[in-house]
């Protein structure tokens, strides 16, 4: 929850026997709409919580660095981190 993977044309595959994982790549995967329900997360352990946590602080500080990144791109990562600060529990 938070990364927004729902909405990427991206996927992996993952093997269970071998644990090899393998990705796909292809604008025909993104999806027309998102039901994002709020409700589902409330029921997320603890652990996997704080790690997307950090996988949205991460983000966050990637997009900031980036060599693309503009004036408008660092406000939003700003942003981002600041709410990762404020709404992540300790």
């Amino acid at each position: 929850s938070g990364t927004g993977s729902e909405v990427t044309p991206f996927a992996v595959i993952t093997d269970s026997e071998t644990h090899v994982k393998y990705p796909l790549a292809d604008y025909a995967l993104t999806p027309d709409v998102a039901i994002v329900d709020p409700q589902f997360v409330m029921s997320v352990p603890a652990s996997v919580t704080a790690d997307t946590g950090m996988d949205v602080l991460t983000h966050a500080i990637e997009s900031y660095v980036s060599v693309m990144a503009s004036d408008y791109t660092r406000g939003l990562s700003l942003q981002a981190i600041k709410l990762v600060f404020d709404y992540l529990e300790k």
